[in-house]
């Protein structure tokens, strides 16, 4: 509690790029996008983050993130199966 988002952030980078990306939110105008962040423990998970201004107060946002991981590992699992043999292994294209 009081503490900076930043550490959850995989990287200074990422916690720059979203940070230019997503502030200001207008009413209206959601963000949403995916990257990797890391857990307390120091793993990464990738997440689903969409954020929204509270039409009331602009000052105010909602944020919901979703942990994607599962999605994204077997989404690498496929690419990696259209791209080989599956005999061999072997690179097919």
């Amino acid at each position: 509690l009081g503490s900076s988002t930043k550490m959850l952030f995989a990287d200074e980078p990422t916690f720059e790029v979203i940070g230019r990306e997503a502030y200001p939110l207008q009413i209206g105008e959601p963000y949403r996008t995916e990257f990797q962040m890391r857990r307390v423990d120091g793993s990464s998970i990738w997440v689903d983050i969409s954020g929204a201004a509270i039409p009331y107060d602009p000052t105010i946002s909602l944020w919901l993130l979703n942990d994607i991981s599962k999605l994204k590992t077997l989404e690498e699992k496929l690419k990696y199966e259209v791209d080989h043999d599956f005999l061999t292994g072997l690179h097919s294209r």
